[in-house]
């Protein structure tokens, strides 16, 4: 009977260690997804603010426009 107790409490130990094991890759993978978007945010703005930027949307739902563009024009810099 202890035989038994100790299997069925390794089974639960590995079942429990299986679980942690892929939160945890999920978690890393997650992290993984949003350090990509911060990287693709943090190149948009960079050549939005070089002015080589050019967004478009479909704006005919707001305003009954077709498509919309958005242009970023390059930073500019003034003496105060």
């Amino acid at each position: 009977m202890i035989e038994f107790i100790k299997h069925v409490l390794l089974v639960l130990a590995i079942f429990a260690a299986y679980g942690i094991v892929g939160r945890l890759d999920y978690e890393v993978e997650r992290a993984i997804e949003a350090e990509r978007e911060v990287s693709h945010f943090s190149r948009m703005l960079a050549e939005c603010l070089n002015g080589k930027l050019v967004l478009t949307y479909d704006n005919a739902t707001a305003r009954g426009y077709g498509k919309t563009a958005v242009v970023c024009r390059p930073a500019e810099e003034f003496p105060i």
